[in-house]
């Protein structure tokens, strides 16, 4: 029914149709096994979220694979994922180091009387399964004797990481992981 009133038009009538589904009393969020699901869990539940088992119904997917978030069904402004299309450019190691050298190259075209180089904002770093940057980072430990920290480009939360205090500790290094992409960054003495 709508009634017409001095300060305009107001509706008294009720929705023809009611929703049977309950809605959720406190934001839920759905987590998929791994990648420290034990970790995000006891945060979302600290907060007030509710856990769901549908892994279509949530307002935040936690998983631990890409591949686990089905994009065109994903829901945006309404839903949030821990994964994004393209986002091994940042989250992997080792395009995230070569995204940042094509950025500096970039702005050194852009604007070269201020040039950023790679050095300003991360520690000297070498991709090791790069035949020229392991002959650069050889040449480079040789001369300085410095310590340097491997980390593999397809691990998280410091598995795989180790150090290589010398020149003569590389080959053997190298040849005991199993990780065919490793990066090596100067460590930083403070």
């Amino acid at each position: 029914t709508v009634v017409q009133t001095a300060k305009g038009t107001k509706s008294n009538s009720q929705p023809k149709y009611k929703s049977t589904k309950a809605l959720p009393s406190k934001p839920l969020f759905f987590l998929g096994e791994g990648n420290n699901s034990e970790l995000i869990q006891k945060v979302m539940e600290e907060v007030g979220w509710e856990r769901s088992d549908n892994r279509d119904r949530f307002k935040l997917k936690w998983v631990q694979l890409k591949s686990s978030v089905t994009f065109r069904e994903f829901k945006e402004g309404i839903q949030m994922v821990n994964h994004f299309p393209n986002m091994d450019l940042i989250g992997n190691k080792r395009n995230l180091v070569e995204s940042l050298r094509e950025y500096c190259r970039i702005q050194c075209r852009i604007n070269p009387m201020k040039p950023i180089t790679l050095n300003d904002f991360l520690p000297e770093t070498f991709i090791l399964d790069s035949p020229r940057e392991k002959e650069q980072f050889l040449t480079t430990i040789h001369s300085e004797g410095s310590m340097w920290i491997c980390k593999p480009t397809h691990r998280n939360q410091g598995q795989g990481i180790f150090l290589i205090r010398g020149p003569n500790e590389v080959e053997a290094k190298l040849a005991s992981t199993s990780q065919t992409q490793t990066l090596s960054f100067k460590a930083i003495r403070r």
